[in-house]
Parts: C-alpha cells; structure tokens; sequence
C-alpha cells in the first residue's frame, strides 16, 4: 500500500514540475514592448528562416534609429512565438501592421516594404514620423 502512494506522490510532482516549467518558458502576450500612448507603432510579423522578412531587417533597423522617438518599432516571430502572432491574424509573411496610438491596427501591408514607403504610409494615415519630423 505504501507503494501505491510513493508512486502516486511522484506522480503528482512530475506533473507539477512540468507545469512549473512550460509557465516559465511561455511568453506573455503583453511582453512585447509597450507603446507610448501618444506615438504609432509598426508591427512587423515574420520569421528569421524567411528570405523576404530578412530584408526588412535593415529596413526595421532603420525606422529604429531613425524615429526612436516618433515610432516604436516591433518584431515578431510567427514560428517562435506564434501565441504572440495569433491575434494579427497573419496569412503571409512579412505583414506589416500599422498602429496609431494606444495599438489601434490602422493599415497593413503584405511582403517586403521599404523605410521609405512604411514613412509614406503612416503620413497617409495622418502620423508624420519622415522627414517632417526633424524641422
């Protein structure tokens, strides 16, 4: 009889363990960085195995250095972190969504989008973060 509760007590703390473990593995949804409330944000969705998401790398890097503070500039992995993804709704990789302030999804883009156009759009969508910026 004591067997049976030995085997039963290990059993448990397996469990127990391995729910300890995926609850710290897991990414939360929120622990992407928060935008300021009162600048846009561009959400690029990807994946670093895809040829066209690697171009938008130096593309990214650039409204990243070039608008730090009139953009916020996010990437997310479709395949490592698809619970982060699932709410885009993404079909094709790269998508590009546009945010206004406090997140609000304005536009999107599917495939590859220079610094140049993403600066185009969000003009067109009433957020100046292009050359406007630096008069």
């Amino acid at each position: 009889m004591n067997m049976r509760y030995a085997v039963l007590a290990v059993v448990v703390a397996a469990f127990a363990g391995v729910a300890v473990l995926k609850a710290r593995d897991r990414t939360p949804a929120d622990s992407a960085p928060t935008p300021a409330a009162d600048r846009p944000r561009l959400v690029e969705l990807g994946s670093d195995k895809c040829a066209a998401c690697k171009a938008m790398v130096p593309v990214l890097d650039e409204l990243r250095r070039d608008h730090a503070a009139a953009l916020d500039v996010v990437f997310i992995d479709v395949w490592k972190e698809p619970q982060r993804a699932e709410p885009f709704g993404v079909r094709v990789i790269p998508t590009q969504v546009f945010q206004g302030p406090g997140g609000v999804e304005l536009a999107r883009h599917e495939g590859f989008f220079s610094a140049a156009q993403i600066e185009a759009r969000f003009g067109e969508l009433g957020h100046t973060i292009g050359d406007a910026e630096k008069q």
